[in-house]
């Protein structure tokens, strides 16, 4: 096992540090809170960082809170945010599908829940879903699909199911290989096998 390259900042090594960044990034659950109790001296610690003029940003993973909600988490702990300060998973979907993916107007098919569903539409993406369940199992393979769906993003849910996943899978059969990763099915399957393609787009 290689040996752990953490230093602990003490001293010198603390100052020197913190003239070497502008900016810091704090992960949110289990770094600044754990459960629904601040995590003591961090709050402390951020305001300290502030104070010596850095910028200081919160990042997660969590897409069931939108960036507004996060905002209004951490200031109930003792973090006094501004919403521009919060990278959510539900937020930073939507600037990657408004800056990096271009759907150039066209839809999302979503499948999570609803901090998604708001940062869609707050960000001006049109969606489809999440849709309720229904028919048998024979019926999956011929579900409707919405001509206009360039892109698929799936998040948390509650309620995920196999037919979400095979209408997900349909989707991406409906692409043709210059839009999207090709994918190649077995006769009466619906167990895609990716095929990376350097000279094809990867996203929709």
């Amino acid at each position: 096992m290689a040996a752990s390259k953490c230093v602990k900042l003490t001293g010198a090594l603390t100052q020197e540090l913190l003239k070497s960044v502008d900016n810091v990034l704090f992960d949110c659950d289990g770094v600044l809170w754990h459960v629904d109790s601040a995590i003591a001296g961090v709050s402390e610690v951020v305001k300290l960082l502030r104070k010596k003029n850095k910028w200081v940003f919160f990042m997660t993973n969590n897409n069931t809170k939108t960036q507004e909600l996060y905002a209004q988490t951490l200031c109930k702990m003792g973090f006094e945010t501004m919403k521009e300060e919060v990278f959510g998973n539900a937020y930073c979907t939507t600037l990657h599908l408004k800056q990096v993916t271009c759907l150039n107007g066209g839809k999302v098919y979503l499948i999570g829940g609803k901090a998604l569903s708001e940062e869609l539409a707050k960000a001006g993406i049109s969606y489809v879903g999440p849709d309720p369940v229904f028919g048998a199992m024979s019926d999956w393979g011929s579900v409707p699909l919405d001509p206009d769906v360039k892109s698929i993003v799936v998040g948390f849910s509650e309620h995920f199911s196999y037919l979400k996943l095979t209408k997900v899978l349909c989707y991406l059969k409906q692409r043709s290989p210059t839009t999207g990763p090709r994918t190649r099915y077995r006769e009466g399957a619906l167990k895609p096998k990716v095929v990376d393609n350097h000279e094809t787009k990867r996203s929709f």
